[in-house]
């Protein structure tokens, strides 16, 4: 069964709304900058001189942030417009692995998607600045981590597609959260067949436990796939 659905022209779609959109905030801008970063004292003393400046400040450091905002926002138009060309792409890919070789193309077609969400992930990943996926195990360079510091909270995803596991664990000076779904043999973490849940807490030991469902993540292939966006 497949859990996504490939629509490049949606994509392409978006794309082209948010480029006008970006242009109309442009324009908006422009026509703001001589008025917001030029103001002329009210009269000629000294506390209007200092109200004309200290508005003035404030223009230019709009039109400062607006401009980092627009660098940001052409960046992402350009990913989603190459997300929607990398779509197109593997679709055209799929035709070709079916029309070669039919027998094969069931799991072709069942992986390509995901490696497109895959690339179009990291590509946002890239945009947002999110650090990137890493595989710190040379021995099996399948697994794979991905952290994220919120302050005090740090997010650290995990994914091992050969072996179908998949973990999150959020942890602080005061907890640790984690859930597995699967084991993972490198690491020695998770249990085969089974999604764990548990709290650890060296401040608050008696919090501290853990649950044991006996299913494993459907979504772990989509988990992996957006590993990249700390998923």
């Amino acid at each position: 069964m497949s859990y996504l659905v490939a629509a490049p022209e949606f994509l392409a779609s978006a794309a082209a709304d948010l480029s006008n959109i970006g242009s109309t905030l442009s324009a908006a801008k422009s026509a703001a900058a001589a008025p917001t970063t030029g103001v002329l004292a009210a009269a000629e003393d000294e506390v209007s001189a200092a109200v004309a400046a200290l508005f003035a400040e404030q223009g230019q450091a709009f039109q400062a942030l607006s401009a980092q905002a627009a660098a940001f926002h052409d960046r992402f138009v350009q990913t989603l417009t190459a997300g929607a060309g990398s779509y197109v792409g593997t679709e055209a890919a799929n035709v070709a692995v079916f029309t070669a070789n039919p027998a094969a193309s069931p799991a072709a077609a069942g992986l390509a998607p995901l490696q497109s969400l895959n690339n179009l992930a990291t590509q946002l990943a890239g945009v947002l600045g999110l650090p990137p996926v890493t595989t710190p195990f040379a021995g099996d360079p399948n697994l794979m981590f991905q952290s994220t510091n919120f302050g005090l909270f740090t997010n650290t995803s995990v994914a091992d597609p050969d072996e179908h596991y998949v973990a999150t664990v959020f942890s602080n000076p005061l907890f640790t959260a984690a859930a597995t779904s699967g084991f993972e043999s490198t690491l020695g973490r998770g249990v085969p067949g089974q999604t764990l849940l548990t709290f650890q807490s060296p401040v608050a030991p008696f919090l501290n436990g853990g649950i044991a469902l006996p299913v494993t993540d459907p979504l772990a292939p989509l988990f992996t796939a957006l590993l990249p966006l700390g998923a």
